[in-house]
């Protein structure tokens, strides 16, 4: 009797087990109608998730409002000049296109709900219901930011980058790139300071010599004669002429003058001392030929001469030419390890953020950082660095406490033969501690009556207004 009463209680409870498990299934159903109900993997479902997320808010580093979601869309906040000024940052718009690499929708997917559990208690009873994504509160001063985007196009500048960085803490400040129109169709199309690729030209000869003296410290004393004669480099391709700018011979230059005044025939005789595999080992810490990975972004597409380069294209690599190529924030992460004595702090864009509009925005400021090179190395750069505003090349926008590296590189047309055009550079930051700011300034496309010092002009006015004019 006991285990007939049992059997039927048993039998009982199967069949509300049962029912429970159908209206979950329909419900299940309904919300794969309805909301189409995926699994959040990569950027793609992302996207995806867009329509059924209202999008959160996102803040500057001061807590003023850039953009948020709205029923159906989203609102800028500000003016014209400054939605233009941070578009090419955030990205295209993701109702148009997967491209979210290297973006803030694809560093920032709280924004759309990515961390939200969609099959939740509150999902399943409510398939239809729009819900809001989470907020994030970016490193970007978007003061900042306006005034270079206004800066570079008051003075004509139509393809251009800025990224501007504090050293000691990896935040990044500002991230300009021009033109600001932006592709929706492939993720190879967005052009931005974190994607974009260029030859660093004569800025590549304080990442070589610090790669230099990490594999032989006593190379600090090595001297190069530059004369036309000495401008003319063996290879086993056969002889080739490399010549400084403006066709002019420096002399006996060691490596300070070397830097100061950026002798191309000096890095090419330095890059010859150095063995290649010791050196591509090197060159892996500073992000060339290797995968680059922090928490907030990665990047894998810088290269110093690439597989099966020729001799020549290696020696190239030297003064950033050849195959050699480096993106805008790559450039400005290498200038402030050297500015902080050898160590890359974690490069942050996102400051804070929340998984959803009623939870506290939470901090994501690591505090990790990384040796690239030993602090005597860094020290020993960072000195020469100073030299170039002090007395080099970078006389023009020299201040107190500037050290910088200028840098031209000329392009070649469709066909592989050099142009007229030019990408010029100047990177640097000052080295004061109060005042941890780096700048790496970028012009491309640019005829030759436009030189690095034009963009190293542009970056003095940039610190001088984060600064207040007092440097």
């Amino acid at each position: 009797m006991l285990y007939q009463k049992k059997k039927r209680y048993m039998q009982t409870e199967r069949r509300i087990y049962a029912v429970v498990l159908l209206l979950l299934v329909a419900l299940f159903v309904g919300r794969i109608c309805k909301g189409n109900v995926e699994a959040v993997g990569d950027a793609g479902l992302l996207i995806r998730l867009s329509d059924q997320y209202q999008m959160g808010t996102v803040y500057d580093r001061n807590g003023n409002v850039i953009v948020r979601g709205t029923d159906g869309g989203m609102e800028w906040n500000g003016d014209q000049e400054e939605q233009e000024s941070m578009e090419s940052l955030f990205g295209p718009d993701l109702e148009h296109t997967y491209a979210s690499r290297m973006t803030i929708w694809g560093m920032a997917p709280e924004l759309f709900g990515y961390g939200d559990e969609r099959l939740d208690l509150k999902g399943l009873l409510h398939p239809g219901e729009a819900r809001v994504g989470g907020n994030v509160q970016l490193t970007i001063d978007k003061e900042l930011q306006t005034f270079i985007y206004s800066l570079l196009k008051g003075n004509g500048m139509e393809n251009a980058a800025a990224v501007v960085s504090n050293w000691r803490t990896g935040e990044i400040l500002a991230a300009v790139s021009l033109p600001t129109d932006l592709p929706d169709e492939t993720e190879e199309g967005i052009s931005n300071i974190f994607s974009r690729l260029y030859s660093p030209g004569s800025t590549m000869k304080i990442i070589l010599v610090a790669a230099a003296l990490s594999i032989d410290p006593d190379l600090a004393s090595y001297e190069y004669d530059c004369t036309a004669e000495n401008h003319i480099f063996h290879t086993e391709e056969g002889d080739y002429r490399i010549s400084c700018a403006g066709n002019v011979y420096h002399g006996r230059m060691d490596m300070a003058k070397a830097i100061a005044y950026s002798c191309n025939g000096y890095f090419i005789s330095l890059l010859q001392q150095l063995p290649k595999d010791k050196l591509a080992e090197r060159l892996k810490n500073w992000g060339f030929d290797t995968t680059i990975s922090f928490e907030q972004f990665s990047y894998w597409d810088q290269t110093f001469s690439g597989e099966d380069a020729s001799e020549i294209e290696y020696l190239l690599g030297a003064i950033g030419q050849g195959n050699c190529s480096i993106t805008p924030i790559g450039l400005n992460l290498c200038t402030n390890a050297l500015l902080n004595s050898g160590r890359l702090q974690e490069p942050v864009v996102i400051q804070k953020r929340s998984a959803s509009p009623d939870d506290d925005m939470r901090s994501c400021l690591s505090g990790k950082s990384y040796e690239v090179c030993n602090e005597m190395t860094a020290d020993t750069v960072k000195k020469m660095m100073l030299g170039v505003t002090f007395y080099g090349t970078g006389t023009d926008f020299g201040m107190n406490g500037f050290a910088a590296k200028t840098g031209t590189a000329q392009k070649t047309d469709e066909e592989g033969n050099l142009s007229d055009c030019y990408t010029v550079w100047t990177t640097g930051g000052l080295t004061d501690e109060k005042c941890p700011y780096s700048v790496t300034v970028c012009f491309d496309n640019v005829s030759g009556d436009i030189r690095s010092t034009y963009a190293g002009q542009m970056a003095k006015e940039i610190l001088e207004y984060m600064t207040g004019g007092e440097k």
